[in-house]
């Protein structure tokens, strides 16, 4: 969604938009979103964007749309209001990251992608040791037949 050019005002310098305005106006819209993210406009055209998590589906993100010349909310949309492919994709980045249950969950999935790691390197040496155990025995049978049939 873009500001409309009759919306702009007409001056030498652009107004900075004010943070905590936007934020307010996004927190009036969604009172018990968490903060993510906060991307302040780069041109006139477009407005603040903040993403967070509302109370209505803790692993889908909101995104409100803020007027930053005016403060008024534009748009929200997020929660349960995307398409398929895009609850798909939210969910399992957030189930694969262990980004939906704070710092303990982060450590459980720490752990089991340590251990996951361990057992590739140990199958990774399993595999290596015997190996060169049978490239040896087939070696040493190899002389073994050579000096038999000289």
């Amino acid at each position: 969604m873009l500001i409309a050019r009759a919306d702009l005002p007409v001056v030498a310098t652009a107004p900075r938009p004010d943070p905590d305005a936007i934020l307010a106006a996004a927190y009036s819209a969604v009172p018990d979103m968490r903060l993510r993210r906060l991307v302040l406009p780069k041109v006139a055209f477009i407005p603040a964007e903040i993403d967070g998590s509302g109370g209505q589906a803790p692993l889908l993100p909101d995104t409100i749309q803020v007027n930053p010349l005016t403060y008024q909310v534009m748009e929200v949309s997020g929660g349960f209001d995307r398409s398929p492919l895009s609850l798909t994709r939210i969910v399992m980045r957030a189930l694969h990251t262990g980004d939906f249950g704070g710092l303990p969950v982060k450590l459980v999935w720490f752990s089991f992608g340590l251990l996951l790691t361990l057992l590739v390197f140990s199958g990774m040496m399993i595999w290596s040791k015997r190996t060169l155990r049978a490239t040896a025995e087939w070696r040493r049978q190899r002389v073994v037949r050579e000096a038999t049939h000289a």
